[in-house]
């Protein structure tokens, strides 16, 4: 089940400024501030090199084991086939 987002009107947000971002920041809360207009933001916090993935030995392993991988591609033809990609979805630059 889902939590409910806190909403709180601009005003009250600016007004307690320093509140709302202790929520945010310290309770990891997701705020959404909404003017009078209805226009809507979404103030979360941002991850912390705490909260990454920490990777094992199982990722290293797979990391290691595609070394090497494209050893036997032609890097000429395939930059080639992508500047010919190029023309064909991109619109010329006329400067």
């Amino acid at each position: 089940m889902t939590k409910e987002l806190k909403r709180i009107t601009f005003d009250e947000f600016a007004s307690n400024l320093a509140l709302f971002f202790k929520q945010v920041i310290d309770d990891h809360e997701t705020v959404v501030v909404e003017n009078d207009e209805g226009e809507r933001i979404v103030v979360q916090p941002l991850p912390t090199p705490t909260s990454e993935r920490i990777l094992t030995e199982d990722d290293y392993l797979a990391f290691r084991s595609a070394f090497g991988g494209w050893a036997d591609v032609d890097t000429d033809s395939l930059k080639k086939a992508i500047y010919e990609s190029r023309k064909l979805s991109r619109p010329p630059v006329n400067l």
